[in-house]
This record gives structure tokens, C-alpha cells and sequence, in this order.
């Protein structure tokens, strides 16, 4: 029952406050809700931002980890060139006039054109003589 300093509202008074409730409730969610999608859209974003730093520094190991496997691989070739031609010194030590022919010319003649000196059979480096090397050195280069 409405105090008497207030007037009486009309049925349509009271349904436009109603309206005006429900329009300033309305706006209110609105709001919010702006607010919350706001601040996730900032989450989001900063969460984007964190994975493509986390990406740029994967890629960095990786480039590093590509680096280090070619260095890798450079010093294993480095080791085998030199396991070769230490295995074709000895080898030719145990050949009669080895001391003759310079150990470069009989790694020269042996590893790029005769593959059977890379043999684990030692009935190959037999192949691979000074005699071999030394003809194959005084061969005429073009």
C-alpha cells in the first residue's frame, strides 16, 4: 500500500519503471558481459602471445640442434678420413716397399676410386698396394 507522499501509479506508470528496470538490468548484463568477453579476449591473446614465443624458441633449438648434428657430422667425417687413412698406412707398412710410396698417394689413389680398400676384410687392403698407388700416381692427369 504506497505511503501517503507518494502518489498512486498508474497501471501504465508502473509498467514503463518496469520497463525502464528491466532495460537499465539489461544494459547492466550487457556490460558485464563486455567485460568478461573483454577480459578473455585479452587472456586469449596474451596466451597467443606466449605460444608463439614459445614456438620462436623452439625453433631456435632446433636451429641450434641442426647446427650441433652438422657439426656433428663434420668431425665423424673428419674421424673416418682419418681412420682410413691411418688403416691404409698400416695396411701398406706390412707391403713390401711401402716405405717408397708417400702414405697421401696411396689415400689418394685407394679411397676415392677403389672402394674394396674400405673393406673389414683384410684379403682386400691387399689390393691396395704401394705398387698400386705408386702406378696409379704417375697416371696422366687431364
Amino acid at each position: 500500500m504506497p505511503s501517503n507522499s507518494e502518489p498512486a501509479l498508474s497501471p501504465q506508470q508502473l509498467a514503463d519503471r518496469s520497463v525502464q528496470r528491466m532495460q537499465a538490468l539489461t544494459n547492466e548484463l550487457h556490460d558485464t558481459m563486455l567485460s568478461h568477453h573483454s577480459a578473455t579476449f585479452e587472456q586469449c591473446e596474451s596466451a597467443a602471445e606466449r605460444t608463439l614465443l614459445a614456438i620462436t624458441d623452439m625453433e631456435t633449438q632446433v636451429d641450434q640442434l641442426y647446427e650441433k648434428l652438422n657439426r656433428t657430422i663434420e668431425q665423424l667425417e673428419s674421424s673416418v678420413d682419418t681412420m682410413m687413412r691411418n688403416a691404409i698406412q698400416s695396411a701398406s707398412s706390412h707391403v713390401s716397399g711401402a716405405a717408397s710410396v708417400p702414405p697421401d698417394s696411396i689415400t689418394a689413389s685407394c679411397l676415392p676410386s677403389a672402394t674394396h680398400c674400405a673393406s673389414p676384410q683384410p684379403a682386400s687392403l691387399a689390393n691396395c698396394t704401394p705398387a698400386t698407388a705408386a702406378a696409379s700416381s704417375r697416371a696422366p692427369t687431364e
